[in-house]
This record gives C-alpha cells, sequence and structure tokens, in this order.
C-alpha cells in the first residue's frame, strides 16, 4: 500500500475569492502530492506569480514564491490509501504531464461554466479540481458522480483521512 495526498486550499488571491463566493465553499484549489510533507504538489493554476491569466499545469512548491506572498493560505490536507497499482498509474499519469507541460493551459472558460455546473471540455485544457478528480478516476481510486468536479467533492471520498487543517506554511 502507499499513500497519495489531496490539499485543499483556499489563499485569498483574487480569483480565489472569486470562486469561493460562488461555490460557497472553504477552498478554491485542489492540488495533489505523492509526499506526506507536500513540498511538491501537482495541480493547475497559474503560472506566473503576478499573472492569473496565464496557467496550466504547475508543480507547485510549499515553500516557493507563490505561498510566501500568500503565506495566509489556509487548507485541509487528505491522506488516501492506495494500492501500488493504483500509485503506479498516477506516477505514469503525472509523468505525461510532465513530459507535455507546455501544451496544457487553465480552462478560464471551463472554470466559470463549471461554476454553474456546466459542464465544458477542450482538450489540453482543465481547472485544479477536474486534474486531480481525472488522476483520481484514471488511476481507480475514486469515481466522481458528477461531471463538474469541484474542491468540496474530495470531502465525499470515503476512507479518506484529514491529517491537517491550517495554514499552509505550518505544516
Amino acid at each position: 500500500m502507499k499513500k497519495i495526498y489531496i490539499i485543499l486550499s483556499y489563499s485569498g488571491t483574487m480569483p480565489s475569492k472569486i470562486i469561493k463566493v460562488f461555490t460557497r465553499y472553504n477552498y478554491s484549489h485542489v492540488s495533489i502530492a505523492l509526499k506526506k510533507d507536500v513540498k511538491v504538489m501537482y495541480s493547475f493554476g497559474r503560472k506566473e506569480l503576478h499573472n492569473p491569466f496565464n496557467g496550466g499545469f504547475i508543480y507547485e512548491n510549499k515553500n516557493g514564491e507563490f505561498y510566501k506572498k500568500f503565506n495566509k493560505t489556509k487548507c485541509t490536507i487528505l491522506e488516501l490509501d492506495v494500492s501500488d497499482n493504483q500509485y503506479r498509474k498516477i506516477v505514469k499519469l503525472l509523468k505525461k504531464y510532465k513530459k507535455n507541460i507546455d501544451i496544457y493551459r487553465y480552462d478560464i472558460i471551463g472554470l466559470v461554466l463549471k461554476i454553474f455546473n456546466i459542464n465544458y471540455k477542450r482538450e489540453n485544457y482543465s481547472v485544479c479540481s477536474e486534474f486531480v478528480g481525472h488522476l483520481l478516476e484514471e488511476s481507480d481510486i475514486y469515481k466522481f458522480n458528477s461531471k463538474t468536479i469541484k474542491p468540496a467533492d474530495f470531502m465525499k471520498i470515503p476512507n479518506k483521512k484529514i491529517i491537517y487543517q491550517g495554514r499552509l506554511l505550518n505544516y
């Protein structure tokens, strides 16, 4: 057995505030990590600190400049037990994203539509919750009941364990 980590977060940036208003949920962002220290997380989000419109597949560094600037980012970290085979599938999928990092874009149009529960898919475009949900579904870890996966949906995963709640930088 292996473990993976789902990080639900709220940074307080303008985009996160807008998402929170519409979803009425405490968290607006979802990432996945393969190690408990969550120093390296994978998601879809902004590629540049000061430009929320240039986004795509990203590596998030817990100790990087984004979280230093938004140092009050709140989070809940979920731990999931997965089989060795499921873990290998996630690693393989992440390698595909890493290898083709430049083709993936953040789906701003899709995000707006998802807020209103409208599923809209474009090839190589994604939002954070859809990306992490896709990894879990493709790895046979969890099947979501909705076509529009939102951060709140990750709390519905059975057998998850909440291992931390608080400021991300304090973890």
